[in-house]
């Protein structure tokens, strides 16, 4: 933590959680280095990605059985994301309800994670409290 101050923690949190980049999840799964997430509490953020490539990370990432075993899902921030022509429809907290729906996911609210200094801590699996 932050100077262990218990501000600096993602609010809401159900431990045990785990904290990604959706683009650097996604090539993790099927690897030796994808971690077990049942019964976690899965945060997700992007930067940079347009959000129909968001909407494909969220399906690869939901078909995972593994990934359908975690407690649920919460996305963080999407930041700098290129405009699309003709527009995507949906933003990013759309699209991961989507998914998570179709996989049968708990999608929980929005995290205050992402790519910037407003970051919130997510101690990685974790019990806190």
């Amino acid at each position: 933590m932050v100077g262990r101050d218990q501000a600096s923690l993602e609010p809401a949190l159900r431990p045990p959680a785990m904290a990604f980049n959706l683009t650097v999840l996604s090539k993790l799964l099927g690897t030796v280095l994808e971690p077990d997430f049942t019964g976690v509490e899965l945060l997700v953020e992007e930067v940079s990605e347009h959000h129909y490539r968001i909407d494909r990370l969220m399906f690869h990432v939901t078909a995972s059985a593994n990934v359908r075993s975690a407690a649920r899902i919460r996305f963080g921030r999407a930041s700098d994301i290129p405009l699309n022509d003709p527009d995507f429809g949906a933003d990013e907290q759309a699209i991961a309800a989507y998914w998570c729906d179709q996989a049968g996911i708990e999608m929980g609210d929005s995290a205050d994670i992402g790519h910037d200094s407003a970051n919130k801590v997510v101690p990685f699996g974790v019990q806190t409290g």
